[in-house]
Parts: structure tokens; sequence; C-alpha cells
């Protein structure tokens, strides 16, 4: 079987480097021919692109890339869509895909058209409820009447698509049941894989390799953060429940892993707790340097702001800290995060964002009744070890590659 796979996200980017590559260097080894269509940011110097390209070809796997338009522009995102039209149309003249791997919104909807005239099946990785998280972001304002004409246009759209795809790949149980419910799908072509992680990368390291950002001495607990900070996620309420640890004379540090270095201090900055600050460390981390920052964490804490998109999230360094063993304090609504963490013993859900929720971290971290993480580690690995998760693409290409 010949494939083409499709992303709007850079294989270069954080998110291709984790939840990309690994699959498509799995997924390799059981097709006759893998082609990979991506956009790449400009500040991806040539060198990188060059490295990542030669290791590919070693692999066997050709990679054709377009520059990424960082520009709202809708005249500039146009030209992105051209760009891909004109590569998309030689590709599938010249090669004749099998099967479309389409990840994300974006590049389904632009694929369909094509598997009517070129005769493919598609695989429909279904990231995320698209059109809910463009208004949840702030891209779309349902107040207005255009946006509001937009939401409802694509969430039309994304049904047509579902119902018209091979097969549908979700990160969560949550969205499988919406997609059954409100389109005429059936259950044998929907396949629930969450994000997954690299258990070999993000494993449970020893002391003696730590970088000491964190005496551990001196902070007998250390409640960590990890990943972006936006609208999407709920950075205040974690500096709440740090400060309500401190005032409660819990002996206690943030860990702050984040690219957001100005947003995380702005954000501290305008509240009115003038100390805050000297009990937070705040850094940047390389994939590589994640795992031992995680370690140091004795929780991490994934606060999300919940609309309905949040069902179909899954967040990636939830499953990075399980597999290093570090149990999660998180808000309930996320995904299928509220059966994970009670099936797996790795954490508590909070019931609010309130008074009432900050009192049950703090006894959460306050006690000592943790699993050890070992046993967090090996938990959680039927949900989120990326072995497992190649596993499943496997299969899922096997059941489309039965249907030629």
């Amino acid at each position: 079987m010949k494939v083409l796979y499709v992303t709007y996200d850079g294989l270069l980017d954080p998110l291709g480097q984790s939840q990309i590559l690994p699959y498509l260097r799995s997924i390799r080894h059981n097709v006759e021919s893998l082609h990979i269509i991506s956009f790449e940011k400009s500040e991806h110097q040539m060198d990188k692109i060059s490295t990542l390209q030669h290791d590919l070809n070693s692999s066997d796997i050709s990679w054709s890339y377009l520059g990424f338009t960082q520009s709202k522009n809708l005249l500039f995102k146009l030209q992105d869509v051209f760009k891909l039209l004109c590569l998309f149309s030689k590709i599938c003249l010249w090669d004749r895909p099998n099967l479309v791997h389409a990840r994300g919104h974006p590049m389904a909807m632009f694929s369909l058209p094509y598997k009517f005239f070129f005769r493919f099946r598609l695989l429909f990785d279904y990231r995320g409820v698209w059109a809910d998280e463009r208004v949840v972001k702030g891209g779309w304002d349902l107040a207005k009447t255009f946006d509001r004409w937009s939401y409802n246009f694509f969430s039309w759209v994304e049904r047509f698509i579902v119902e018209y795809s091979d097969h549908i790949v979700v990160l969560t149980n949550t969205v499988k049941v919406k997609l059954l419910h409100n389109t005429n799908q059936i259950d044998v072509n929907i396949t629930v894989i969450p994000c997954a992680c690299d258990f070999s990368l993000f494993n449970i390291l020893r002391s003696s390799k730590l970088s000491k950002k964190i005496p551990e001495e001196s902070c007998p607990k250390v409640l960590g953060y990890l990943g972006s900070i936006g609208p999407l996620y709920n950075f205040n309420f974690y500096l709440e429940v740090l400060q309500a640890c401190i005032e409660q004379g819990i002996t206690c540090k943030g860990l702050v892993v984040t690219n957001n270095i100005n947003e995380a201090n702005n954000e501290i900055s305008l509240l009115n707790h003038p100390q805050l600050r000297s009990y937070i460390e705040i850094t940047q981390a390389s994939r590589s340097e994640v795992p031992m920052l995680i370690n140091q964490m004795h929780f991490l804490l994934s606060f999300i702001t919940t609309f309905k998109s949040t069902i179909g999230a899954c967040p990636t360094k939830i499953g990075e800290a399980l597999a290093c063993g570090v149990p999660i304090i998180s808000n309930s609504g996320i995904g299928d995060i509220d059966t994970i963490l009670h099936e797996a013993d790795a954490g508590i859900i909070l019931t609010s964002y309130s008074k009432v929720g900050v009192g049950e971290a703090i006894r959460f971290i306050a006690s000592e009744a943790h699993l050890d993480r070992q046993s967090i580690r090996e938990n959680s690995r039927k949900y989120f070890d990326l072995d497992i998760a190649n596993g499943s693409y496997r299969r899922v290409y096997e059941m489309l590659q039965d249907l030629a």
C-alpha cells in the first residue's frame, strides 16, 4: 500500500518530533511506500531540515515540505492552500497513493475532494474538535454573525468528512461516542489512540542524573507546570494552588517548564502576591531535557479551560508525566483523563476551579499516601505507551489495506 501523509504541523516542531515522526517510522515497515507533506516554520534553519531529510531518506521515507505562513492575512493563507494543491496533485498523479492519512481537520477538508477523483482511501486523524477549539482560542467570536456562520459551516463540514472517511482515529472515547451519535459512521471505523509518549525516553531517573534546578533537600514538594500558557490553559489556577500551599505552611516550590516565559512572568506579576515569584523556577527545555525536569516534580498540575472542545483533548504532558511516575492534579472534563487517572490510580481530579478545588489539591499534596512512581508508570502504560499506539496504527493500516 502506498501512503501519502499530509500535516499542517511541522516535522521539526516539538509536536512533530513527539507525535508524528515516531508513528510514521513505525508505519513505514508495513507499507510499500510513504510520502510526507508538512509545513515547516521559517525559523527552522536549513541545517535542521537537511539533517531530517537525510534521516528520513535513510528510513526510505519521502518528504516534501512547504513554508508555513505566519501571517493571519487570508491572501497569504490562500497562498499556502495553492502550494499544497499543486504539490498534492503532483504526488497523486505520479505516485498514485492508495491511502491518504490526513492529520487534522484542515488537511482532511483539503483531501476529501481528491478522494473521489483519485480513488484513494482516506484516514482522518481527528486531533480535536476543531471548530470548537477555534472558538476557545479566540479565532471565532460567536457574537459576530460571520464567525457564527463560519462555526456552523465548518461543524457541518466536519460531519461530512467523518461520514465519507474510510477510517477515523480519535484521541478519546468521549469523542468517539459523540461521532457515533451525531453521524452515520459505524463503530468499527473509529479507533481511539490517545496522544502517546516514548516510555524509553520518559522514564524514572535516579537523583544522580537530575539537574539541580530545584535543590531536593530544600524543597520536598515540587509543583510542576509543563507546556504552553494561553487561553486554553488555566495557569492562574496553578499559581493559586501554589500560593495556597505556601500559605498553609507546606514547604514547596513551583517548577514551570514553558516556551512562554514572558507570558508566565506577566501572569505572575498581575497577581497580588509579590513574594510568589521567588518560589517559582521558570525555564525552557528541549525535548531531550523535559524528562529530567519532570523527574524533579512531585506533582504535575494540568488545568485546561473547559469548553465543548475539551472532550477531544488528550494532553501529551499528562502521558509524559505518568511515564515518569509523577501523579497528576487536573480539572474534570478533559477528554478521558478523569477515567484514566481513576483507573490507573495516578492522581486526582478536582471538582471545580474554586476554594473547594484548591482545598482538594492541598490535601492531596500534603498527603503521604501516594503510589510509588513505578506503580504510576506501569498503571498508565496501556494508555500512553508509544509502542502500544504504534501497534494500534498498524492495525488500522492493515484494516484499510484489506479494503483494497
